[in-house]
């Protein structure tokens, strides 16, 4: 691993010396400082390690006094038994992440929502056992951030304090970039917060980012319960100061609802529904009057939907409707249609001072496509490809 990503070596010698027992105290020893600033400090701990062959980062917030107190006791031990550096490194990062209750809570997580599946295994657990080479364990703050001489728990935000920012952005930025295809999994909100913030910077992708977790924590064991309760009812929207209101959740929680949002800078997370509402909203037949009852308003809704998916022809996906499109119906009308103006042009071609309208397939429909992505489309599907469906 190059050096600027790395400091071990610069504090190998005190882990050798290190007296396991003067961790006991809840203190680091001072020799461990890297940089203070007023209520700040960042300790040293063997967290250096980087799994280059990870298909899975798992990312905390950033280490606590007992894990860092875990890796710098494990590195001891391998360094004291004559082991390299990179072997104490390696073994020190495995030996202290997530540990305890707070493991189990992770994997119970990880299960429920199919990374088993996605990596082949047969269960999480094994990503702490032996298919430890399938995972990187990393933190949003790679080293010790203590706060007033405490566990630094997310507050104030990483990303709107500048000491934290750059901690975040001299070590697990570098991180992200020795793994270009893995697929980073933040727990709990304010490292979800740390990861979109880095993929604004371009250093992730927004496909590389799975969120949505809730920390594993034992502190947080109630919101765990819930996340994994089977027929859990999760509440999916947007950011709005009125979703993540203290009433909102307060009452999400009585009613035992797990409240799920939108990532930052996401605009497209929850887009289908709301193109189809705002279809539904913008129909003229849409009633100025609330409806009658329960019977009619599902009586409207069937109508919409039939009108929706059998006689709306869609200008995002060609002008044909979404059950022809379905059912591959559509590559025979499309070819009609280039035929019939391909006939047309011949008949009279003073019509057209340039090509006629492009009937090729779309094959990718987007709500909202990346810039880039639009351009470097936009020379092989028709102009309209990417209009939001309506």
């Amino acid at each position: 691993m190059p050096t600027n990503t790395c400091l071990f070596n610069q504090y190998q010698k005190t882990i050798t010396n290190l007296d396991p027992n003067s961790l006991e105290n809840g203190h680091f020893p001072e020799n461990l400082l890297i940089q203070k600033e007023n209520s700040f400090s960042v300790w040293y701990a063997p967290f250096d390690y980087v799994n280059p062959v990870a298909k899975i980062v798992l990312v905390g917030i950033t280490p606590g006094y007992q894990q860092a107190s875990n890796a710098l006791r494990k590195a001891h031990e391998v360094l004291m038994a004559g082991g390299s550096n990179d072997h104490a490194k390696a073994e020190a990062k495995k030996f202290a992440s997530f540990s305890g209750p707070m493991r189990t809570n992770l994997t119970d997580m990880l299960d429920f929502i199919g990374i088993p599946q996605l990596l082949d295994i047969s269960s999480t657990k094994t990503l702490f056992e032996d298919q430890t080479h399938l995972v990187h364990f990393t933190s949003a703050l790679r080293y010790p951030v203590m706060m007033n001489g405490e566990n630094y728990g997310g507050t104030p935000a990483i990303t709107k304090t500048p000491f934290l920012k750059h901690q975040l952005e001299s070590w697990f930025a570098k991180e992200c970039q020795m793994l270009p295809d893995a697929l980073f999994v933040p727990l709990g909100p304010k490292v979800s917060e740390s990861l979109w913030a880095l993929k604004e910077k371009g250093i992730l992708r927004g496909d590389q980012i799975l969120d949505g977790l809730p920390h594993p924590s034992g502190a947080n064991a109630e919101r765990v319960k819930y996340f994994l309760r089977p027929g859990q009812v999760i509440l999916h929207s947007d950011n709005g100061s009125p979703m993540k209101g203290a009433t909102m959740l307060a009452t999400l929680q009585r009613l035992g609802v797990v409240p799920s949002f939108s990532r930052p800078a996401v605009s497209n997370d929850n887009p289908y529904s709301e193109s189809l509402f705002k279809t539904l909203k913008y129909r003229p037949q849409y009633p100025l009057k609330p409806f009658a009852d329960l019977t009619v308003a599902r009586q409207w809704v069937a109508d919409l939907v039939q009108w929706y998916n059998h006689e709306h022809r869609h200008s995002a996906i060609g002008f044909v409707t979404p059950a022809q499109r379905h059912a591959g119906l559509d590559l025979a009308l499309l070819a009609k249609r280039t035929a019939l103006y391909e006939n047309a042009r011949r008949q009279n071609p003073q019509r057209w001072s340039k090509n006629t309208r492009n009937w090729n397939r779309i094959h990718t429909v987007h709500l909202n496509p990346d810039h880039a992505e639009a351009q470097n489309n936009s020379n092989q599907e028709p102009s309209n490809q990417n209009k939001i469906t309506a």
